[in-house]
């Protein structure tokens, strides 16, 4: 099983760099269609992760469509799909498994290449929102400069 966990994890991995790449414009636009509101709230708030929960929300069933035909054709060509079946067939067989694995390797790919990517944005946006020398630019200094003055007088404003 070992052989055949590391065999699929290798070929995955490579199915789900591709798909990344398809994220860009999926961001772009949903950032294009966000209102001033959703911004001020994703802005100002405790949340060091809402920017990464508002585009994970907006995004994940756009990000799914988007994602499967490029994952379905790299396992394809990588004949992971077999040796995915052979290892879920045998793993979800165990008994009192929390949570059975997703027979579908193109979907287990494509939502985990989802998961991995809102990963390492959830953490550049802690990285930005907690510590100064993470914002890179001016506009990035003033914006949540202005967040943090803003969200410090609405606690002020609350605790009167």
């Amino acid at each position: 099983l070992d052989k055949a966990i590391n065999t699929v994890t290798s070929k995955f991995t490579t199915a789900t760099s591709s798909a990344v790449q398809a994220a860009k414009p999926i961001f772009l636009n949903s950032l294009k269609q966000m209102s001033i509101r959703d911004a001020v709230n994703v802005l100002i708030t405790d949340n060091t992760h809402a920017a990464t929960d508002y585009f994970k929300s907006a995004m994940s069933p756009e990000l799914m469509i988007a994602f499967r035909p490029i994952v379905d054709s790299t396992i394809k060509v990588q004949g992971a799909a077999k040796e995915w079946t052979a290892v879920v067939n045998v793993y979800n067989k165990i008994p009192l498994i929390g949570k059975p694995l997703e027979p579908s390797l193109t979907d287990f790919i494509a939502a985990r290449a989802i998961d991995g990517m809102f990963s390492v944005v959830a953490k550049e946006e802690e990285d930005i929102r907690t510590k100064y020398e993470f914002r890179k630019t001016d506009m990035m200094k003033k914006v949540f400069g202005y967040a943090e003055q803003e969200l410090k007088r609405r606690k002020e404003q609350q605790a009167k």
